[in-house]
């Protein structure tokens, strides 16, 4: 699984119950999507909402993938696309529709269980994109060579269960992190110290040493593409989506255009949304353990 290492350091034992990140589902069995079109997700309160698009003569054939926030797909629902276009079921969690056009941007709306109704817009590129893969593995390849990176995180569980934190990360093997209710932790290879709030003391544990920057998707993605601006065109950024069958979890990034350096990226995954804001890259200072423990 290949859900952020930040996500994962939190979770490890050694850690206060009270600096806990909201609740991540374990790992599910790999989800299948169809290959070679866009595959986008968006969360719609507790539950994830996904559109894949594949190219169908001048329209597109459209998969809806909703998963409930235990990971399961929800079943028995009525799904409605593009002002409309009533889709059919294709397995538990699993509805599909024949789209005129993949222009624009798509409306999903979903009706039931019982009463409950709620929409999730999904906004498309104005082409058709083409493969990003190159585009991913320079910006993988800058992010592992990069000495440093800081960006600001924000994840939730469900609407109202979120923690927002600072993360400075120091290759080879070392991180620091503060969060907004106040606790922090440092790790430093085979080493780590929690603390549930400012003045608190540090609770050392072990570590299993970490490689250190890494991208927080998994090397098995697919469906890369680039979604804006087209290919050809130039612009200071360049948005790419992927899928990652495995978690499944689904991304969107925002890359520099003339450094190739991540400046966001959205994840979409069950109990587990996430946005990565990227403050700076080579520019953290050195992570010390913390000064009032020893060892």
């Amino acid at each position: 699984m290949a859900v952020a290492v930040v996500v994962l350091l939190l979770a490890r034992g050694g850690s206060p119950a009270a600096i806990a990140p909201p609740a991540v589902a374990p790992a599910l069995v790999a989800l299948a999507q169809p290959r070679g079109g866009i595959a986008l997700a968006r969360q719609d309160g507790d539950r994830v909402v996904a559109l894949s698009l594949r190219r169908a003569r001048s329209g597109a054939q459209a998969r809806v993938t909703v998963l409930g926030p235990a990971g399961g797909g929800v079943a028995g629902l009525a799904v409605t696309l593009a002002g409309g276009i009533h889709a059919v079921p294709c397995g538990r969690g699993c509805y599909e529709a024949r789209l005129p056009r993949a222009a624009g941007s798509v409306a999903v709306h979903l009706h039931g269980p019982g009463a409950r109704t709620s929409s999730a817009v999904f906004t498309l590129p104005r082409a058709w994109p083409v493969s990003a893969v190159s585009a991913l593995r320079r910006v993988e390849r800058t992010l592992r060579a990069a000495h440093s990176v800081v960006y600001r995180e924000h994840l939730a569980s469900a609407p109202g269960v979120a923690i927002t934190s600072l993360w400075r990360v120091v290759a080879p093997h070392s991180l620091a992190y503060s969060t907004a209710t106040g606790s922090d932790g440092i790790v430093i290879g085979a080493r780590r110290w929690d603390r549930d709030a400012a003045g608190k003391p540090w609770l050392p544990s072990p570590q299993d040493p970490l490689d250190l920057p890494t991208p927080p998707w998994g090397a098995h993605v697919q469906d890369v593409v680039r979604l804006d601006p087209p290919a050809g065109q130039r612009a200071a950024t360049i948005r790419l989506a992927l899928f990652d069958p495995a978690t499944p979890a689904w991304y969107e990034l925002t890359v520099d255009a003339a450094s190739d350096r991540l400046r966001s990226v959205h994840m979409t995954a069950v109990s587990h949304f996430m946005r990565d804001d990227y403050l700076g890259y080579d520019s953290a200072p050195p992570i010390r353990p913390p000064a009032d423990v020893a060892g």
